[in-house]
């Protein structure tokens, strides 16, 4: 069980990496900005649910 939290940790810090980037980049495109918008609506949602799972996994650990 501690593997999968470890991994499951790995990939939420790398996620909030991704988004740590590609959030000002759509905010500061000019073009197509309702696309824009529902990748980082999506994107934070996501974002959203991995944090409550590792949080999760953190509980039953």
């Amino acid at each position: 069980m501690m593997i999968i939290f470890q991994i499951a940790l790995l990939v939420l810090v790398l996620y909030s990496l991704l988004l740590l980037v590609v959030v000002p980049v759509l905010y500061s495109s000019s073009s197509d900005w309702g696309r824009g918008k529902n990748v980082i609506l999506v994107g934070s949602l996501l974002w959203v649910l991995m944090v409550i799972g590792v949080g999760l996994l953190n509980f039953l650990k």
